[in-house]
């Protein structure tokens, strides 16, 4: 039965890769059209749409992926490639990082606009504004795993930041 679940993750990938069709998927797997078609209605597959975005990231996957060598054996290039998405995934947390830093400071700019110029309804925004990217904030860091140990437990982290 596991080689049947392979079948069907394979097909699995390739269908949500988008580059083939059906029938090609089909041919490939070695089962038939229709059958590729129930799995993927069955489970919901979803075919990738290319983005500029995807495709950067792919290139930056590929890059890494063809310094492995040829001669690799097959555990090597599945190390390679589980190192290269998980390069990948750790840019993806640092780009959120940075624009999460990069909303802060608009908030610190108005919370000193606010005290410099003795403006009440200044100071109500800047207390509003961080209220609401602070919840916002705390979600995306919440979905993309950010701040959390390998037990799931919040981890406190301080960044100095120095000019």
């Amino acid at each position: 039965m596991a080689q049947g679940k392979d079948v069907r993750n394979a097909a699995k990938v390739l269908y949500e890769a988008g580059k083939q069709t059906v029938k090609q998927i089909a041919a490939e797997i070695g089962t038939s059209p229709r059958t590729v078609e129930r799995w993927a209605k069955a489970d919901a597959w979803q075919r990738v749409k290319a983005t500029p975005e995807l495709t950067e990231r792919a290139h930056r996957v590929a890059t890494k992926l063809a310094a492995t060598p040829e001669s690799a054996t097959p555990e090597e290039r599945q190390q390679a490639l589980v190192d290269a998405t998980e390069d990948e995934a750790v840019m993806q947390r640092g780009e959120v990082i940075i624009r999460h830093r990069a909303e802060w400071k608009v908030v610190r700019l108005i919370a000193n606009e606010a005290a410099r110029d003795r403006n009440g309804d200044r100071a109500k925004l800047a207390v509003d504004l961080a209220r609401a990217t602070k919840l916002s904030q705390d979600g995306e860091r919440r979905a993309w795993g950010i701040d959390t140990g390998p037990d799931g437990q919040t981890k406190i982290q301080v960044v100095i930041e120095r000019e």
